[in-house]
């Protein structure tokens, strides 16, 4: 599968940083220009985002790095469709790759034929989760019961693809919040364990210092109704979509 790398340009840092991390495996590697929404006047805000989906999802105000980061993982997603592959695999120039991740390429490529993402980072893992099935390097892929989070190192079909674009074209939410919304979207998302990408100790780019959360009292409540109802509907479907992922790739796996 392709790699592609997310990076602002200017950010030679973290570049060289994951240019080093890719290097003793011979991985080629494409990088994608991401989108830097710093700076941004009003008007060039207001057409890329959707504030109607911001008032339930969010009860703080979105900063522009997150507004860049979501957009740039859609630039991916459409270069994912106009390309002739199946599945790309997304960096962010913020991720490192572990001594397992090149071995496991194949493997990830293969569980993709019942899979629609895969997290190759387990961000949250004291949250429960089921084991949806195990490649034959040892390679375990879990079902999170909760979102996981981050998107600096994942897979997607083209399928997520096209789900994303038509439905999160423009920012309501955090880009790793939408893609985890299975509930949803009845995409088949899995993470691996153990972790084939580490996030660096060079931190985040997007910037969540001095968020500021919204004054207006019915903005709130509308965003903590809405958790609160994505939260039940998630709990009711989770073993059904848990169950149709385990037959897919039992199904998969069988494949020669």
């Amino acid at each position: 599968m392709e790699i592609i790398v997310i990076s602002l340009p200017g950010d030679d840092a973290r570049r060289t940083r994951l240019e080093a991390s890719l290097a003793p495996f011979g991985l080629d590697y494409h990088w994608l220009e991401g989108v830097d929404a710093r700076g941004w006047d009003k008007d060039e805000q207001s057409r890329n985002m959707n504030k109607a989906s911001t008032f339930f999802t969010m009860s703080y105000h979105p900063n522009p790095g997150a507004v860049g980061c979501h957009l740039s993982h859609m630039k991916a997603y459409r270069y994912l469709l106009e390309s002739d592959n199946d599945a790309i695999i997304i960096l962010e120039d913020d991720a490192e790759i572990t001594e397992d991740f090149a071995a496991n390429v194949p493997h990830l490529a293969k569980a993709m034929s019942a899979l629609d993402m895969i997290f190759l980072c387990d961000n949250r893992p004291n949250r429960p989760s089921k084991i949806i099935g195990t490649a034959t390097s040892g390679l375990a892929f879990h079902f999170k019961k909760f979102t996981n989070n981050g998107t600096f190192g994942y897979v997607i079909n083209r399928k997520a693809a096209s789900y994303m674009l038509a439905h999160h074209a423009t920012f309501g939410l955090e880009i790793d919040m939408c893609l985890n919304k299975w509930w949803q979207s009845g995409l088949h998302i899995a993470t691996t364990s153990p972790d084939l990408v580490v996030h660096n100790d060079m931190g985040s780019g997007i910037g969540y210092d001095g968020i500021k959360p919204v004054a207006n009292p019915i903005h709130r409540i509308a965003a903590r109704l809405y958790r609160l109802y994505h939260s039940m509907v998630k709990r009711a479907l989770f073993t059904a979509h848990y169950n149709k992922m385990v037959r897919a790739f039992e199904k998969s796996s069988h494949k020669s």
